[in-house]
C-alpha cells in the first residue's frame, strides 16, 4: 500500500492572520550607490608595513584563537 505523504502547510495558522508585511525587498542594485574609481597609488607613502607582517603570532595569541585561554 504506497501512501503519498500529504504536503506540510507552511504556516500552521491562516494566512489572514498573518500581519500584513512591513517593508518590502527589492534588487540591491537599486540602492547600491554609483561607483567611483579609486586612483591606483593614491595612498602611496601613507602606509607602511612593518618587517615582520608575516611572521608568526606569538603564542598567546594563538592560544586565544584557539580557545585555549
Amino acid at each position: 500500500m504506497n501512501t503519498i505523504p500529504k504536503p506540510v502547510e507552511r504556516f500552521p495558522f491562516p494566512t489572514s492572520l498573518c500581519p500584513p508585511p512591513v517593508a518590502q525587498t527589492s534588487a540591491r542594485d537599486e540602492f547600491r550607490p554609483a561607483k567611483r574609481r579609486v586612483p591606483y597609488g593614491i595612498l602611496k607613502g601613507q602606509i607602511r608595513i612593518s618587517e615582520d607582517f608575516d611572521a608568526p603570532l606569538p603564542d598567546h595569541v594563538l592560544a586565544s584563537f584557539e580557545g585555549r585561554v
